[in-house]
């Protein structure tokens, strides 16, 4: 017992002054604190929103997958502000992988059972390398491989994160990464797990634009519908803008074609923008609504 205290009570040492490093570092290097606030806004909100709330969507996969890589996403920024960098790839992993999977079974191409067996925990997670060829059939897919080797960028990053997680030699291990068995602030260690961060945030941010060019249509959801916009699975402009501010513009232009020949993002956006404007006094009954409901 008294080695466990001294053991856990080093830990938590550790840990809590490799965090007050990091803080620190980061408020003293601006570049890489815009960057990492950049990268949070993007995950809990526009990815957040990114999501389809459609009957079908909903019935087939939810949103479980989303939900469960956001707490990975979580997880990763507190062990690397923590100085555990090692432990950070495997959320940040998790987190990319997620996002993957949920995307894969949101295709046409994917059955209903074998997305309710992997809820239900009745069928392993499709390999990756499955996941990624079966993105690739599709033609938006296909287009952006074409255009700036989306595929290939991919591959590159899952094995990336792999090399982390299954330790690829020393260069990979908690020594390489911490310089110590325990929690301890490296500010080259910090600062490639951001790059990294932007490259994950960048990946899935493109992948579900492929999936759903709608999320690159800005609406004017709160002036439409007020309190009671549709579920998810539409942007407004900001988040349209935090989504486009960590995707290369060269990847963009193509992007932004894919969502001008998308007959779901057009349809969408004509729905939204002939509706009359919500009225004040629909919000405030709306407002009257929800707190009569709690």
């Amino acid at each position: 017992m008294d080695i466990f205290y001294v053991d856990s009570h080093r830990f938590l040492s550790t840990s809590k002054a490799s965090y007050d490093g990091s803080i620190k570092f980061l408020e003293a290097h601006k570049e890489h604190s815009d960057r990492w606030c950049l990268l949070s806004l993007v995950a809990h909100q526009a990815l957040e929103e990114a999501a389809p709330s459609t009957f079908e969507a909903l019935e087939k996969i939810g949103h479980f997958p989303f939900v469960e890589a956001r707490m990975d996403f979580e997880l990763a920024c507190n062990y690397a502000l923590h100085g555990l960098y090692k432990t950070v790839y495997h959320h940040l992993r998790s987190f990319f992988e997620l996002y993957l999977v949920g995307i894969y079974f949101l295709s046409n191409e994917t059955k209903n059972r074998d997305a309710h067996d992997w809820l239900e925990g009745q069928s392993n997670t499709p390999r990756m390398q499955r996941i990624i060829d079966g993105l690739f059939r599709e033609n938006n897919f296909n287009l952006a491989s074409q255009e700036f080797n989306f595929k290939e960028q991919l591959n590159k990053l899952y094995w990336k994160l792999c090399d982390v997680v299954h330790t690829k030699g020393r260069i990979k291990g908690h020594m390489a990464l911490s310089h110590s068995s325990q929690a301890q602030f490296i500010p080259d260690s910090l600062v490639e797990y951001i790059d990294v961060l932007h490259e994950c945030i960048e990946s899935v941010s493109i992948a579900f634009i492929l999936r759903s060019p709608v999320l690159l249509i800005g609406l004017p959801l709160f002036q439409k519908f007020g309190l009671n916009p549709p579920a998810s699975g539409f942007l407004e402009q900001d988040g349209v803008d935090l989504l486009r501010s960590v995707i290369a513009p060269e990847r963009l232009k193509v992007l932004d074609a894919v969502a001008a020949d998308d007959d779901f993002a057009r349809d969408a956006k004509e729905w939204v923008m002939e509706r009359p404007d919500v009225t004040t006094e629909e919000i405030e009954a709306q407002i009257k609504r929800f707190k009569d409901s709690i």
